[in-house]
């Protein structure tokens, strides 16, 4: 009897364990770019929020970054459009249309439930393209 009262109590805090804690460490990724953590903010709930000037990039990067700030976790097209209007002000629409010219463009993979994944491609894109640049934007704003 104690044996079997022991397993459920075990097997009831690992599954606690795993249902609490362990998709939110998921969901918060740990940047592999050290510059990424001046562009992205993960809430303590795992959301992320692009602190970028919104001058400095347009829609279509931020969503970009948003995806790498989580890759390979996906986000759902309302999440996206959700998390993309924190930063600047645009419409449901303009957001589902930069989504989908980013699939066309292949840096993005949709699948059946709507979730939206990085591609190498993208991945490649932000880590040889969007991160330098941001990067030389950042060193040139603070020598001047």
């Amino acid at each position: 009897m104690f044996l079997t009262s022991a397993f459920t109590i075990a097997a009831i805090i690992e599954y606690v364990r795993q249902t609490r804690l362990e998709p939110l460490q998921k969901k918060v990724a740990s940047p592999r770019n050290p510059a990424l953590s001046k562009i992205v903010y993960h809430t303590v709930d795992g959301r992320p929020h692009l602190i970028i000037d919104p001058d400095l990039i347009n829609a279509k990067d931020a969503i970009l970054l948003l995806l790498y700030s989580l890759h390979p976790e996906p986000l759902l097209t309302s999440e996206i459009v959700y998390l993309i209007r924190f930063w600047r002000t645009v419409t449901s629409s303009y957001a589902a249309r930069i989504v989908t010219d980013l699939r066309k463009q292949a840096f993005l993979l949709r699948s059946p439930e709507s979730e939206h994944y990085l591609t190498a491609a993208g991945v490649s894109y932000i880590e040889d393209e969007l991160l330098p640049r941001l990067a030389k934007v950042a060193t040139n704003k603070g020598t001047s």
